[in-house]
C-alpha cells in the first residue's frame, strides 16, 4: 500500500502531510475444525514539509512500524449456524524517531457469521479487543459488514 494524507486548519494554525509505504502478507492454516491465520505489516511513515502562505512546517519525523499477529478462526453454534468465533493477538512496535510509545500489544475476540462459509455472500461481525502497553491501556468495540 502507498499513502499520502495532507491536512490543516485555519482555526487551529496547523498544517502537515504525510507519506506511507507499506508491505502486508498472510498465511492461513485450514484444520479440521479451525483455521490459524498469521499476518504480518512492515511499513514506513514519514512526515514531509507544509506550507501555507506565510507559514511552513517540517516536523522530521520519520518511523517503520512492524506488525505482527495470530487469529484463531473456530465455527460456534451460537446465534444460529453459519456462525465463527475468532481470537486474535496482535504485536505493534515502533523504531525510527521517539513516539510516546515504542509498542502496544492487542488482544481481541469478534463473533459474526462464517466468512469462509461457501453460501456466504456477505457477512456481519462484532467484537472488543483490548489494547495494553507500558504506556497505555484500551478498549475497543467493533461491528463490521461486509458485502
Amino acid at each position: 500500500a502507498v499513502g499520502y494524507g495532507l491536512t490543516g486548519s485555519v482555526e487551529l494554525a496547523s498544517l502537515g502531510q504525510m507519506v506511507s509505504g507499506s508491505l502486508t502478507s498472510s498465511y492461513v492454516i485450514n484444520r479440521d475444525g479451525y483455521d490459524i491465520a498469521i499476518g504480518n505489516m512492515v511499513g514506513y511513515y514519514q512526515t514531509l514539509k507544509a506550507q501555507a502562505g506565510d507559514y511552513s512546517y517540517d516536523p522530521g519525523i520519520k518511523n517503520t512500524i512492524f506488525r505482527n499477529g495470530v487469529m484463531l478462526s473456530m465455527p460456534t453454534n451460537v446465534f444460529g449456524k453459519g456462525m465463527s468465533i475468532e481470537y486474535s493477538l496482535i504485536d505493534t512496535r515502533f523504531t525510527g524517531d521517539a513516539l510516546y510509545t515504542t509498542g502496544y500489544d492487542e488482544i481481541g475476540i469478534t463473533l459474526g457469521t462464517n466468512k469462509s462459509a461457501n453460501s456466504a455472500r456477505s457477512y456481519l461481525r462484532a467484537g472488543v479487543s483490548y489494547l495494553t502497553s507500558s504506556q497505555a491501556k484500551g478498549f475497543t468495540a467493533n461491528l463490521g459488514y461486509w458485502f
